[in-house]
């Protein structure tokens, strides 16, 4: 069997080893290679050494590496004040704390004056040609048909009078895509359109991605131009003046190591907050400190769901505004309904009763009450598949195909829209549709178009989800909770929802943080049965009963409660916040002390921080 190149070196890069060495030889050989390589990169080169999977925000590194070279040539040069002046550049950047940081880029950036007069008639006279684009006039239109487009001059006078605004609006009314566009046409419109660089954070890469394609569509022009994206290792960025950005919240947190204040930005808006991912909680911690420096920033918080107090009382009590959605009518059914439509039964013998969340006795406490409830309106069978424990969420993969092939055989064209907690299930149940057991999957799998939707899948291949399916296809996108936000796939017509997701666990007693599956919450329910009345009517299959969808909380537990902190504090002490137990409380949920306190030990213990935490 061919094992590719031998002269690859372990190190993975090529080299030139001596002919004829065999066994003992050969590996003698590459231990006196590694002891000349030791030797050589002690003499000139310094190394930082983590252990325990701490990553490091490039940031850090970037700046590390370039005084490390500012070292190394001036030590070739033979400057006598090397070590001193190496020391105090190191020390002044590992010793400022984030006021000072603040301070210093406002000192470098106190003579900055973004407007080009020039430039805002020339973009003034470009758009003026653009409204009378034929294309861009049908497209406007189609736009005016959006809810958030008949609030357009309030969200406008709202956003000039205050400095941060909470937009609450419902699935659909197109916040996401109009409220930037606003923003934007209307500073060209006053002649300050080289002043308008908008940011948009979205907390997926497909999300910005596919939502800055849909921005470019509207506005007649190719990605790139006046609308781009950027996320880790890829990016489509647009012109520097009078554009708009859609980025993951990481990337911008990024840019905040080199600039505090955001300078560059007039708007930044931070969409799908209720998700309380940890970056969104954090940059909005930074947010309360950087604004008091830029006056002129604007800020608007979005989301479809969200406990607008929490968010309102957070930023001084500021000011609400909610825009209701035009969402086609869902036909919601549960697992109840789904068992009397299908008439499948469960195996009873199934060793994935075995499963922790599948606990019997919690599930019979649950059930029977229910079941008393509706006897009446349910047929005794479908009563006692309710009964078994693994009927709910997605551990039968044979009865989510044959809810599939049920919609196939009874209802009219449209995608399938299924959700999965992880990749594992997408996995099973793609090859189960793909080697259907029963007539009827056989019937229908050279009809089928499988499409998995998961984080891990490359950019070019999500976006193959968003292409129609051909006449005779139907097409099946298997997704985790990706799909759940700000991605509109406008064929889906129908949403198998299993309820069940991934989230981070952390237990503070053993120190361990791991991914574990769970029921969603009732604000993952409502988005869930958004994605299938998007642009037509639609139908949202629950694979929960009622009576489990009783006991689910309202909204999702913020990440900032249930992970590790290790990594988040490297990022603060990258823009030199000395005191992280600080910043912590100023967040709308911060963590406990004690969780802190350990990540900080960790760091120290691996000398990624000194004895005083810096």
């Amino acid at each position: 069997m061919h094992r590719g190149n031998k002269s690859q070196g372990r190190s993975g890069k090529n080299c030139s080893r001596p002919p004829g060495l065999k066994g003992r030889d050969i590996g003698m050989y590459y231990r006196n290679l590694s002891r000349q390589r030791k030797n050589s990169d002690t003499k000139y080169e310094l190394k930082i050494n983590l252990s325990c999977d701490v990553s490091v925000p490039p940031g850090v590194i970037e700046r590390i590496n370039e005084y490390m070279d500012q070292f190394k040539v001036a030590r070739e040069a033979g400057n006598k004040h090397l070590d001193e002046d190496f020391q105090q550049k190191f020390h002044h950047m590992l010793s400022m704390n984030f006021d000072g940081f603040i301070e210093e880029t406002k000192k470098q950036n106190q003579d900055l004056n973004l407007q080009n007069r020039s430039l805002d008639a020339h973009l003034l006279d470009k758009q003026n040609e653009l409204f009378q684009n034929v294309d861009f006039r049908a497209r406007y239109e189609d736009r005016m048909k959006l809810p958030t487009m008949g609030h357009a001059a309030e969200i406008i006078d709202a956003v000039d009078k205050n400095q941060v605004l909470l937009i609450v609006g419902s699935t659909g009314c197109g916040k996401t895509t109009q409220v930037p566009q606003l923003l934007l046409d209307d500073c060209i419109a006053k002649g300050i359109g080289s002043t308008c660089r908008i940011v948009c954070t979205q907390p997926r890469r497909i999300s910005a991605i596919t939502v800055a394609e849909r921005v470019s569509y509207e506005r007649v022009e190719p990605i790139g131009h006046s609308v781009g994206y950027q996320i880790r290792l890829e990016s489509r960025k647009p012109r520097e003046r009078a554009s708009i950005t859609y980025c993951t919240t990481g990337v911008l947190l990024q840019q905040l190591q080199s600039d505090p204040l955001l300078r560059s930005v007039s708007v930044l808006l931070l969409d799908e907050i209720h998700e309380r991912s940890i970056e969104t909680d954090l940059l909005m911690a930074l947010l309360k400190i950087i604004l008091p420096h830029r006056p002129t920033l604007k800020v608007i918080l979005m989301s479809a769901t969200v406990r607008e107090e929490d968010f309102c009382n957070y930023f001084n009590r500021c000011p609400m505004f909610r825009i209701e959605g035009v969402m086609h009518p869902v036909e919601v059914f549960y697992l109840e309904d789904v068992l009397a439509m299908t008439g499948y039964q469960f195996d009873c013998r199934s060793n994935k009763r075995s499963r922790p969340w599948l606990d019997q006795s919690d599930h019979r406490i649950m059930i029977e009450p229910y079941i008393r409830q509706v006897r009446d309106r349910y047929d005794t069978k479908v009563l006692e598949q309710l009964r078994v424990p693994h009927s709910e969420g997605c551990e039968d993969i044979e009865f989510i195909a044959s809810l599939i092939y049920y919609i196939c055989n009874n209802k009219s064209d449209g995608a399938i829209l299924v959700f999965v907690p992880g990749f594992s299930k997408i996995s099973q149940l793609h090859n189960t549709l793909k080697n259907p057991r029963s007539p009827l999957g056989q019937r229908w799998r050279n009809h089928l178009l499988i499409f998995p939707l998961h984080s891990m899948l490359p950019s070019v291949e999500q976006q193959s989800v968003f292409r129609p399916a051909p006449k005779g296809k139907r097409k099946v996108i298997i997704s985790t909770i990706i799909a759940e936000t700000s991605v509109t796939i406008d064929d889906v017509v129908y949403v198998i929802n299993t309820g069940r997701t991934k989230v981070t666990d952390y237990d503070i007693e053993t120190n361990i943080q791991s991914l574990e599956e769970c029921w969603v919450t009732h604000a993952n329910t409502q988005q869930r049965k958004g994605r299938a009345g998007r642009v037509q009517p639609g139908v949202c299959y629950n694979l929960f009963s009622r009576a489990r969808e009783a006991l689910m909380s309202e909204v999702p537990t913020p990440e900032i409660l249930r992970c590790k902190l290790e990594a988040i504090i490297l990022s603060l002490k990258v823009l030199h916040i000395d005191d992280p137990y600080a910043l912590f409380q100023t967040m709308i949920d911060p963590p406990v002390q004690r969780t802190v306190s350990t990540a900080i030990n960790l760091l120290k213990r691996i000398e990624a921080l000194d004895i005083d935490g810096s």
